[in-house]
């Protein structure tokens, strides 16, 4: 019992690393033309 409850709170806080890496990537996608165009 005690162990499921462990699992469930360690795959919720991995869920959420994910989306918080994802949301970087994202952002990071986005701004990285804008960039390139002011180097070139």
């Amino acid at each position: 019992m005690q162990f499921s409850i462990w699992k469930r709170a360690i795959s919720r806080k991995v869920k959420e690393i994910k989306d918080l890496s994802g949301g970087v990537i994202l952002y990071a996608a986005q701004s990285n033309p804008p960039i390139d165009a002011d180097i070139k």
